[in-house]
C-alpha cells in the first residue's frame, strides 16, 4: 500500500508551484522544468536562461504572476551547444493581447522578450517552451499586454 501513496506524491511534486524573484536565473530541469508550473514574480525584471537543448523533452512552464516594469527576457543558452556546433534556437508562436493584438512567429530566435506592455508581461502571461531536439526549443505564448502589439521575438 505505500508504494501507491509514494508514487502520488512523486506526482504532485512532479507538478508542484515554483516562485522566482531573482533577477536572473539560468534555469535547471531539476529545479523549475518537468513542466512545474514555474511563477514569475519579480517586477523590475528579469533575465532567464534556458540549458542547452539536448532533445529530451523537458518543458517550462512559465506563468507572470507580477506585472514587468521592467525588461524581462527568456534566452537560450549563450554558446555553441556541445551537440550541434551552433547556438540553440527557439521556433513556435506567441499571441499577444492589447489594443491591437498580433500573433508572431518565432523563426530561429534565441530570445523572448517581455516590457510589461507591447511584448506582453502582464499578469497571465503564459509561457510554454519545450526542449525537442538537440538545439531546439519549441514555444507556445499567450502574452498579456496593452497597446500596438509586436513581436516578443529576437
Amino acid at each position: 500500500m505505500s508504494r501507491p501513496k509514494k508514487k502520488r506524491l512523486d506526482q504532485l511534486q512532479k507538478y508542484s508551484r515554483v516562485s522566482i524573484t531573482a533577477a536572473a536565473l539560468q534555469l535547471s530541469e531539476l529545479k523549475q522544468g518537468d513542466r512545474q508550473n514555474v511563477r514569475l514574480n519579480l517586477a523590475a525584471g528579469q533575465a532567464l536562461v534556458l540549458p542547452f537543448a539536448t532533445g529530451k523533452g523537458g518543458m517550462y512552464r512559465l506563468y507572470v504572476e507580477t506585472t514587468y516594469t521592467g525588461t524581462a527576457t527568456l534566452k537560450v543558452q549563450t554558446g555553441n551547444n556541445p551537440k550541434t556546433g551552433a547556438t540553440d534556437k527557439i521556433w513556435g508562436v506567441a499571441t499577444v493581447t492589447g489594443a491591437t493584438p498580433g500573433t508572431f512567429a518565432a523563426t530561429a530566435n534565441g530570445t523572448i522578450t517581455m516590457n510589461g506592455s507591447t511584448q506582453g508581461g502582464l499578469v497571465g502571461t503564459y509561457i510554454e517552451i519545450e526542449d525537442v531536439n538537440y538545439g531546439e526549443w519549441r514555444v507556445e505564448a499567450n502574452m498579456l499586454g496593452s497597446g500596438v502589439a509586436v513581436t516578443p521575438f529576437s
